[in-house]
Protein backbone atom coordinates (compact mmCIF):
# COMPACT_ATOMS: atom_id res chain seq x y z
CA UNK A 1 0.00 0.00 0.00
CA UNK A 2 1.24 3.44 -0.91
CA UNK A 3 0.72 6.24 2.19
CA UNK A 4 1.55 9.41 1.16
CA UNK A 5 2.52 12.42 3.43
CA UNK A 6 0.72 15.90 2.16
CA UNK A 7 2.51 17.85 4.26
CA UNK A 8 5.49 20.54 2.90
CA UNK A 9 8.36 18.06 3.08
CA UNK A 10 7.15 15.98 0.60
CA UNK A 11 5.69 12.25 0.40
CA UNK A 12 7.25 9.04 1.38
CA UNK A 13 6.56 5.57 0.50
CA UNK A 14 5.78 3.36 3.31
CA UNK A 15 4.69 -0.26 3.18
CA UNK A 16 2.64 -0.14 5.91
CA UNK A 17 -0.66 -0.41 6.37
CA UNK A 18 -2.31 2.50 7.01
CA UNK A 19 -4.57 3.06 9.90
CA UNK A 20 -7.86 5.03 9.99
CA UNK A 21 -6.34 6.55 12.77
CA UNK A 22 -3.19 7.77 10.97
CA UNK A 23 -5.37 8.39 7.51
CA UNK A 24 -7.40 10.79 10.08
CA UNK A 25 -4.58 12.85 11.36
CA UNK A 26 -3.23 15.07 8.32
CA UNK A 27 -5.98 17.71 8.18
CA UNK A 28 -4.95 18.61 4.59
CA UNK A 29 -6.08 15.32 3.90
CA UNK A 30 -9.43 15.23 5.72
CA UNK A 31 -9.67 18.93 3.73
CA UNK A 32 -9.19 17.62 0.35
CA UNK A 33 -11.34 14.54 0.81
CA UNK A 34 -14.60 16.53 2.20
CA UNK A 35 -13.46 18.86 -1.10
CA UNK A 36 -14.13 16.49 -2.95
CA UNK A 37 -17.27 14.41 -1.40
CA UNK A 38 -18.84 18.04 -0.97
CA UNK A 39 -18.23 18.19 -4.89
CA UNK A 40 -18.91 15.26 -6.25
CA UNK A 41 -22.21 15.80 -3.80
CA UNK A 42 -22.61 19.74 -5.63
CA UNK A 43 -21.84 18.02 -9.57
CA UNK A 44 -25.48 15.63 -8.18
CA UNK A 45 -27.43 18.08 -7.50
CA UNK A 46 -26.27 20.55 -10.47
CA UNK A 47 -26.68 16.99 -12.64
CA UNK A 48 -30.33 16.66 -11.40
CA UNK A 49 -30.89 20.82 -11.51
CA UNK A 50 -29.75 19.98 -15.32
CA UNK A 51 -31.97 17.34 -15.66
CA UNK A 52 -35.53 19.20 -14.57
CA UNK A 53 -34.04 22.11 -16.52
CA UNK A 54 -33.87 19.63 -19.76
CA UNK A 55 -37.22 18.29 -18.81
CA UNK A 56 -38.77 21.97 -18.89
CA UNK A 57 -37.30 22.94 -21.76
CA UNK A 58 -38.24 19.77 -24.24
CA UNK A 59 -41.95 19.85 -22.35
CA UNK A 60 -41.86 24.19 -23.50
CA UNK A 61 -40.71 22.93 -27.27
CA UNK A 62 -43.20 20.38 -27.32
CA UNK A 63 -45.77 22.86 -26.24
CA UNK A 64 -44.28 25.34 -28.87
CA UNK A 65 -44.92 22.91 -31.78
CA UNK A 66 -48.19 22.69 -30.50
CA UNK A 67 -48.81 26.05 -30.69
CA UNK A 68 -47.46 26.91 -33.83
CA UNK A 69 -48.94 23.92 -35.37
CA UNK A 70 -52.37 26.01 -34.47
CA UNK A 71 -51.00 29.51 -35.27
CA UNK A 72 -50.24 27.97 -39.21
CA UNK A 73 -53.60 27.02 -39.24
CA UNK A 74 -54.98 30.15 -37.83
CA UNK A 75 -53.01 31.73 -40.46
CA UNK A 76 -54.18 30.09 -43.07
CA UNK A 77 -58.06 30.79 -41.98
CA UNK A 78 -56.41 34.72 -41.82
CA UNK A 79 -55.41 34.39 -45.20
CA UNK A 80 -58.36 32.61 -47.01
CA UNK A 81 -60.68 35.19 -45.40
CA UNK A 82 -59.06 38.16 -46.37
CA UNK A 83 -58.96 36.70 -50.24
CA UNK A 84 -62.89 36.33 -49.35
CA UNK A 85 -62.68 39.84 -48.70
CA UNK A 86 -61.03 41.00 -51.10
CA UNK A 87 -63.39 38.77 -53.45
CA UNK A 88 -66.75 40.60 -51.91
CA UNK A 89 -65.42 44.14 -51.88
CA UNK A 90 -64.82 43.49 -55.48
CA UNK A 91 -68.12 42.36 -55.84
CA UNK A 92 -69.57 45.58 -54.20
CA UNK A 93 -67.50 47.95 -55.92
CA UNK A 94 -68.97 45.89 -59.50
CA UNK A 95 -72.20 46.16 -58.04
CA UNK A 96 -72.22 50.06 -57.19
CA UNK A 97 -71.08 50.76 -60.72
CA UNK A 98 -73.76 48.85 -62.15
CA UNK A 99 -76.44 50.26 -59.95
CA UNK A 100 -75.63 53.44 -57.46
CA UNK A 101 -79.56 53.75 -56.64
CA UNK A 102 -80.06 50.51 -55.19
CA UNK A 103 -78.38 51.34 -52.41
CA UNK A 104 -81.06 54.61 -51.69
CA UNK A 105 -83.53 51.61 -52.00
CA UNK A 106 -81.97 49.74 -49.37
CA UNK A 107 -81.67 52.91 -47.07
CA UNK A 108 -85.69 53.36 -47.67
CA UNK A 109 -86.66 50.02 -46.89
CA UNK A 110 -84.70 50.13 -44.00
CA UNK A 111 -85.95 53.53 -42.53
CA UNK A 112 -89.74 52.76 -43.38
CA UNK A 113 -89.74 49.16 -41.60
CA UNK A 114 -88.07 50.71 -38.74
CA UNK A 115 -90.70 53.54 -38.50
CA UNK A 116 -93.79 51.63 -39.51
CA UNK A 117 -95.76 51.22 -35.98
CA UNK A 118 -98.20 48.57 -35.41
CA UNK A 119 -101.22 47.80 -37.11
CA UNK A 120 -100.62 49.90 -40.30
CA UNK A 121 -99.91 48.30 -43.31
CA UNK A 122 -97.25 49.60 -46.22
CA UNK A 123 -98.84 48.37 -49.74
CA UNK A 124 -96.46 50.49 -51.81
CA UNK A 125 -92.40 52.44 -52.26
CA UNK A 126 -91.06 54.37 -55.05
CA UNK A 127 -88.60 56.64 -55.38
CA UNK A 128 -89.89 59.50 -57.82
CA UNK A 129 -86.78 61.50 -58.02
CA UNK A 130 -83.55 60.21 -60.80
CA UNK A 131 -81.08 61.26 -57.82
CA UNK A 132 -83.27 58.60 -55.46
CA UNK A 133 -83.59 61.11 -53.08
CA UNK A 134 -87.63 61.82 -53.51
CA UNK A 135 -89.77 58.69 -52.41
CA UNK A 136 -93.35 58.02 -51.70
CA UNK A 137 -94.84 55.32 -49.23
CA UNK A 138 -98.45 54.29 -49.59
CA UNK A 139 -101.07 52.02 -47.70
CA UNK A 140 -103.99 51.64 -45.02
CA UNK A 141 -103.75 52.69 -40.96
CA UNK A 142 -106.50 51.74 -38.77
CA UNK A 143 -106.87 55.62 -38.29
CA UNK A 144 -105.51 59.03 -39.42
CA UNK A 145 -103.90 59.72 -36.26
CA UNK A 146 -101.82 56.41 -36.75
CA UNK A 147 -100.97 57.66 -40.48
CA UNK A 148 -99.48 60.74 -38.91
CA UNK A 149 -97.33 58.73 -36.15
CA UNK A 150 -95.61 56.57 -39.12
CA UNK A 151 -94.99 60.13 -40.52
CA UNK A 152 -93.26 61.67 -37.29
CA UNK A 153 -91.45 58.15 -36.87
CA UNK A 154 -90.47 58.13 -40.89
CA UNK A 155 -89.31 61.90 -40.55
CA UNK A 156 -86.55 61.06 -37.96
CA UNK A 157 -84.64 58.67 -40.15
CA UNK A 158 -84.83 61.05 -43.60
CA UNK A 159 -84.46 64.74 -44.66
CA UNK A 160 -88.54 65.43 -44.82
CA UNK A 161 -91.52 63.77 -44.56
CA UNK A 162 -95.11 64.80 -45.52
CA UNK A 163 -98.72 63.17 -44.99
CA UNK A 164 -99.90 63.76 -48.26
CA UNK A 165 -103.33 62.71 -48.00
CA UNK A 166 -105.61 59.98 -46.73
CA UNK A 167 -109.03 58.59 -47.50
CA UNK A 168 -111.25 56.55 -45.48
CA UNK A 169 -112.24 53.26 -46.81
CA UNK A 170 -112.75 49.95 -45.82
CA UNK A 171 -111.34 46.41 -45.76
CA UNK A 172 -113.82 44.01 -45.00
CA UNK A 173 -116.26 45.30 -42.47
CA UNK A 174 -113.26 47.00 -40.60
CA UNK A 175 -112.95 50.71 -41.51
CA UNK A 176 -109.21 52.08 -42.59
CA UNK A 177 -107.64 55.36 -43.42
CA UNK A 178 -105.69 54.97 -46.79
CA UNK A 179 -102.78 57.44 -46.85
CA UNK A 180 -99.70 58.70 -48.65
CA UNK A 181 -96.39 59.86 -47.09
CA UNK A 182 -94.11 61.96 -49.65
CA UNK A 183 -90.68 62.99 -48.64
CA UNK A 184 -87.37 63.55 -49.59
CA UNK A 185 -84.17 61.08 -48.25
CA UNK A 186 -81.44 62.48 -46.35
CA UNK A 187 -77.41 62.50 -47.75
CA UNK A 188 -75.88 60.61 -50.59
CA UNK A 189 -77.60 58.06 -52.89
CA UNK A 190 -75.19 55.55 -50.74
CA UNK A 191 -73.45 54.39 -47.88
CA UNK A 192 -70.14 55.12 -47.55
CA UNK A 193 -67.77 52.26 -48.15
Amino acid sequence: MIHIDLRIEGAERTDQPATPRAATRDPLLIAVLLAALAAFGSVRVADARLAAREARVEEETATATRNAARLSGSLERVAALTREQARLAATVSAIRALDPDRFAWVRLMDRVGSAVPENVWVDGMEMTSRDSAGFRVTGYAPSVELAAAFRRRLATGVRSAELGGTTSTRIASFPVVRYELTGTMGGAAEPAP
